[in-house]
């Protein structure tokens, strides 16, 4: 069987639009396919081509636009005092040589106590003509978050622009410094680490009859 690779390319292209609707379980398992799609993965962020961090992330004016922020459900409300979790000087790329992206399914027991099959899709890390990863590893490089820290909404300041200007001892912060409780760097030898994973993951809908939903 023929593997069908592909290089996955993000951007955004104003030449070129297309509408996108939604599908039911029941429309997805109407459709039908032959082969599954062998995907290279190059995700970078807020670096260059090499790997280097872009300059904006250390700019005392731009700083603040590399980050990550999550909010979660019941945590205050919008503009007022919405809880964040902030991910500060968030850098680096991950490259994965090899992801199988095919169909599968899923069965469940419904809160009926009842089997149920739905339509999933599966994904499956390594060489598939091997069965292992070990010659297609993972390559993580120069992934840095500066530090982690829980904000909060002050009017119209969202939580995830924020900063403490104050340590704990009441002494000040220098300005234009990513502030939080604790900071992550994962590399390795030429700034790269390698990781093999092996095996498949299964994403499916979360559907209302679901134990877990």
């Amino acid at each position: 069987m023929a593997n069908l690779k592909i290089m996955v390319l993000l951007g955004v292209s104003a030449l070129a639009q297309a509408q996108m609707d939604p599908l039911s379980n029941d429309q997805l398992e109407d459709v039908v396919a032959q082969q599954g799609v062998a995907v290279s993965l190059d995700w970078r962020l807020n670096v260059d081509k090499a790997g280097n961090k872009l300059a904006l992330c250390s700019n005392a004016a731009t700083y603040k636009e590399c980050r990550i922020g999550w909010a979660f459900n019941n945590r205050g409300a919008d503009d007022v005092d919405k809880r964040w979790l902030v991910l500060k000087g968030f850098t680096g790329s991950l490259y994965i040589p090899y992801l199988r992206v095919d169909a599968s399914t899923v069965t469940y027991t419904t809160d009926a106590a009842a089997a149920k099959t739905i339509p999933a899709v599966l994904l499956s890390f390594g060489d598939i003509a091997t069965g292992s990863g070990a010659n297609t590893k993972v390559q993580i490089k120069n992934l840095t978050i500066d530090n982690l820290a829980f904000e909060t909404d002050t009017g119209a300041r969202r939580g995830y622009f924020a900063d403490s200007t104050l340590e704990p001892t009441g002494a000040a912060i220098p300005a234009n410094v990513n502030t939080g409780f604790m900071g992550l760097q994962i590399n390795g030898p030429s700034n790269v680490a390698n990781l093999q994973i092996d095996g498949t993951i299964k994403l499916f809908p979360c559907v209302g009859d679901h134990q877990s939903c």
